[in-house]
């Protein structure tokens, strides 16, 4: 068996013919669905062995919103800096005992059909359905308020300056205040600790903020 192998046989198993196959990258495989700006990626980490697969126990979800990334994207490449075309993204660990599972054929994939659609069609399906569009991010958003735990297990990293960017997008008049609130922290965190990521993101959002603003009334 090859990745190419795994990734359709899970895609069948699942039952996600609207889902694309990808089996690029080290140690991961994806499932990919693409609609009017909106990319929706279901991602299984693996371990190889000699002929065998062993999936790990946890399923990823990543969302990724043209609108959101197209302004931020150019900012972070124009600072040479790192950057995830990811919006949101979500976790489903419910079986830890996926890994006790050894992939050497297809027949080995159908032994997981609860657990991987369970994970798939209780938590990452819903999670994409939950967020159709940037506003009903930007309400979770608000709705988590300062429990930044749970926002960066839902915006993609780096979440305070695509926070910028959200509220931006949303409308609220506040997000130059809260631009500036950001940048104020970033500019402490630096002072602080000297590491040079800090640096990076005081760049990309001074970027930001001239950027948004002549695009704003405010």
């Amino acid at each position: 068996m090859n990745k190419r192998e795994l990734i359709n046989g899970i895609k069948k198993e699942v039952g996600l013919s609207d889902f694309n196959a990808v089996h690029v990258g080290a140690g991961t495989v994806s499932l990919v669905r693409s609609k009017q700006g909106v990319r929706e990626e279901i991602v299984f980490s693996y371990l190889k062995y000699p002929e065998t697969y062993v999936l790990q126990p946890v399923i990823s979800g990543w969302k990724t919103f043209d609108a959101l990334e197209d302004i931020l994207e150019k900012h972070f490449v124009k600072n040479k800096m790192a950057y995830t075309r990811v919006s949101i993204h979500c976790k489903s660990r419910r079986f830890q005992n996926m890994i006790l599972n050894k992939i050497k054929m297809m027949e080995d994939i159908k032994m997981m059909e609860v657990e991987l659609n369970t994970m798939i069609h209780k938590d990452v399906i819903p999670f994409f359905s939950d967020y159709e569009t940037l506003t009903d991010v930007y309400a979770n958003v608000k709705e988590l308020g300062k429990d930044f735990v749970s926002i960066n297990n839902f915006l993609f990293d780096p979440q305070p300056i695509r926070r910028i960017a959200l509220a931006f997008i949303n409308k609220d008049h506040l997000w130059k205040e809260e631009a500036n609130r950001i940048l104020n922290a970033f500019v402490e965190e630096k002072n602080n600790s000297g590491e040079n990521i800090y640096a990076g993101y005081i760049k990309v959002l001074k970027d930001l903020i001239k950027d948004l603003s002549s695009h704003s009334s405010e």
